[in-house]
């Protein structure tokens, strides 16, 4: 092989890899970015199901006239992440779901202990 030849070969692979590697990072590039609205459209989903879920709660507990504390509605909002979280795993079967519901169902019940607490001790404290 001449020494033309081998200029050609290597302007030739230089241009190839001067187009090729920005292609490679702006694809990965553009899938980050996909994902992270993917991220932000899920989280303003599920904070606004549970917004609507936390009103028809305090709705219906003001309707039935039952004396009563409804959750904070960041319980609501946790409550509502994690089930969703649960729901679009691929893999969570009819064998594992009962399992991690029960997870999410401990968690939220620290989460209305706590809030529950804080409500008690804000009462004590203002009488």
């Amino acid at each position: 092989m001449d020494t033309q030849t081998q200029v050609l070969l290597i302007a030739t692979a230089g241009t190839l890899l001067a187009a090729v590697i920005p292609s490679i990072l702006n694809y990965f590039t553009s899938r980050q970015i996909r994902e992270a609205d993917e991220r932000k459209q899920q989280r303003e989903m599920v904070t606004k199901l549970a917004l609507e879920n936390w009103k028809q709660s305090a709705e219906l507990m003001g309707k039935s006239g039952r004396a009563g504390q409804i959750s904070p509605l960041d319980v609501f909002i946790v409550h509502m992440a994690k089930t969703a979280e649960i729901a679009f795993d691929p893999t969570t079967n009819e064998t594992n779901i009962d399992e991690r519901l029960s997870r999410v169902d401990s968690m939220i019940a620290v989460m209305t202990e706590r809030a529950d607490r804080l409500t008690k001790e804000a009462r004590n404290r203002v009488t």
